[in-house]
């Protein structure tokens, strides 16, 4: 065999191996987006950080001089502050409102978002495709973020219904 005849064989194993490894990569990637779309590995990933920044993004939303955060340990616990002639949880109710009316809902993101201040009260936000703790295909784990009452804790809860 001349030396030829070695490199074109060796440049066509290389060829073939190249072809092989994309179609291999092509394939895994739309099986498992055909089998199963809603439960991704990338939507599930994106959709906990969407929670995740979601929530701490809303809890720094300044209103009337204090942010979410504050007004929620407020209306849990003291219920003094006011903004104009709103209590704080008739101030954070609406903040809450607005910011979900011009991010989620705008965006078209299905969605629930519960803000529980003990097992007896809560404020609850949702999509009606997408209802708080139903088994709902492609709910994801919902983003939690506690909030210290002292004693006690509140929990702001999202999850991306998808």
């Amino acid at each position: 065999m001349n030396k030829k005849a070695q490199v074109e064989i060796i440049g066509l194993v290389l060829i073939v191996l190249i072809i092989t490894i994309a179609m291999l990569f092509y394939l895994s990637y739309s099986v498992d987006d055909k089998i199963n779309p809603e439960k991704s590995a990338y939507n599930k990933y994106t959709n906990t950080e969407l929670s995740v920044s979601f929530i701490q993004s809303l809890l720094d939303t300044s209103e009337c001089g204090t942010n979410v955060q504050e007004l929620i340990v407020n209306c849990a616990r003291f219920k003094n502050i006011r903004c104009g002639t709103k209590t704080s949880c008739e101030q954070l109710n609406e903040t809450i409102t607005n910011v979900l009316n011009l991010t989620l809902d705008k965006w078209g993101t299905s969605y629930w978002l519960v803000v529980d201040f003990d097992e007896y009260s809560n404020l609850t936000y949702f999509t009606p495709d997408c209802k708080p703790n139903a088994k709902i295909a492609g709910t994801n784990s919902p983003g939690i973020q506690p909030i210290s009452l002292f004693p006690g804790e509140a929990y702001v809860k999202l999850a991306i219904c998808s």
